[in-house]
């Protein structure tokens, strides 16, 4: 299956990939990790829990934990307990795993690692750290409760800069996040990591001339991702088009919130709340049905769900920020709006409504997903990532 041309020097290392223990949404995610990385590597260990392993011979998960509960839905200081006793478990286990691997990637939030992530150093392992999203920061300071976020933002900003600092090497996904996510300073340790890839067989269905007048948004509902601007804005596109229907798909903390601002709104027979929609064929008809998908999110890294956009023929219609636009190129295969304010929404989607020809953007947006984001493609842009992680600098490490 692994067709692409490997360095004659290569050898297949020995991996462990830490992950948080999953939910039924992001177990899809470590899934597609595991079925690249199980291609390319010799032995795959992976420590996370409420994830049962279901691959045979080579990959080794190992369950430090099983429990329905999503970390963030407990308080303040039962996730700063759960953690610490989390990092623990990883570390003995890593210990344990000390003479079988040789590659650490840590996959579990910047700070919840270094425990293990100082363990796998002292063992003389080399590590590595996704860094998902875009400014971790900014991220934390729109998310926490007003006031909280004085106390806590400026612990997470040094245990983040502990991490990078221990750390070999710095995954993320797209070169615009280096200055986005303020990672100037460790340029020099940098790879850029593909992300997981999506299932992209099936031919686009329908293009956006034939679909309905859906605008929609799908993702958590957080103050970070800016859904309550995108509900601000709808009776300002009403008020232009009285036809459009929207589709609001996911659950989070500003879910109450958003309902209310919908009924004081007076826009209830126009907006469609559908709650959480699970990834694979439940999101991807998500994706076919709606014309528009508007994420006006303060801080992204490049989002999965803008990738699976693409594939499907949806139209992203997207703030300027992570590496969104590394993808996303106005007008081509998608546009950008300067910010997420709701007059910026509204203008946009009118402005994207009025675009003559937006079956040839969800086209080259399509293009743009095969070349990129298939499996094949994030394969071959693994197996560059490994070449410089296990050849000696000497050898010259990444080969095009």
């Amino acid at each position: 299956m692994m067709s692409h041309r490997v360095h004659e020097k290569f050898t297949r290392p020995r991996i462990c990939l830490v992950n948080s223990p999953t939910t039924s949404n992001t177990a899809i995610f470590l899934d597609r990790d595991i079925q690249i990385l199980k291609l390319l590597c010799a032995r795959l260990f992976v420590l996370t829990g409420n994830f049962p392993n279901r691959y045979g011979s080579g990959v080794h998960v190992i369950e430090l934990e099983r429990s329905k509960a999503r970390w963030t839905s407990s308080r303040l200081h039962q996730r700063i307990t759960r953690q610490l006793r989390m990092q623990i478990m990883l570390a003995k286990e890593l210990f344990s795993l000390r003479e079988k691997v040789e590659l650490v990637f840590f996959d579990i939030g910047e700070y919840h690692n270094l425990l293990p992530l100082l363990l796998a150093r002292t063992l003389r392992k080399r590590t590595m750290i996704f860094h998902r999203g875009g400014n971790k920061i900014l991220e934390s300071q729109v998310n926490y409760p007003m006031g909280l976020e004085k106390v806590i933002v400026p612990i997470e900003t040094l245990l983040f800069k502990v991490s990078y600092a221990l750390a070999d090497n710095i995954l993320c996904q797209s070169p615009s996040i280096i200055k986005f996510g303020n990672l100037e300073g460790y340029r020099h340790k940098i790879l850029f990591w593909p992300g997981s890839y999506i299932d992209s067989k099936a031919p686009l269905r329908t293009l956006p001339k034939n679909r309905e007048e859906l605008i929609g948004y799908a993702g958590r509902l957080s103050r970070g991702k800016g859904v309550m601007n995108f509900v601000r804005a709808m009776p300002l596109i009403l008020s232009r088009r009285k036809d459009m229907q929207f589709l609001i798909a996911g659950t989070g903390g500003e879910e109450e919130r958003i309902e209310k601002e919908i009924d004081a709104l007076g826009i209830g027979d126009h907006v469609t709340l559908l709650g959480w929609v699970s990834n694979g064929a439940p999101l991807t008809a998500f994706l076919e049905r709606v014309k528009i998908l508007v994420l006006p999110s303060v801080t992204e890294g490049t989002p999965m769900i803008i990738r699976e956009a693409m594939a499907n023929g949806a139209i992203v219609l997207a703030t300027p920020v992570g590496g969104i636009p590394d993808i996303i190129r106005d007008s081509q295969t998608g546009f950008i709006m300067r910010d997420n304010k709701a007059e910026t929404i509204a203008e946009n989607v009118l402005r994207v409504l009025n675009h003559d020809n937006l079956d040839s953007i969800a086209v080259a947006a399509r293009e743009v997903a095969e070349q990129q984001f298939t499996f094949d493609a994030v394969m071959h842009r693994w197996l560059r990532i490994l070449e410089t992680l296990t050849m000696p600098l000497t050898e010259g490490g990444l080969w095009n």
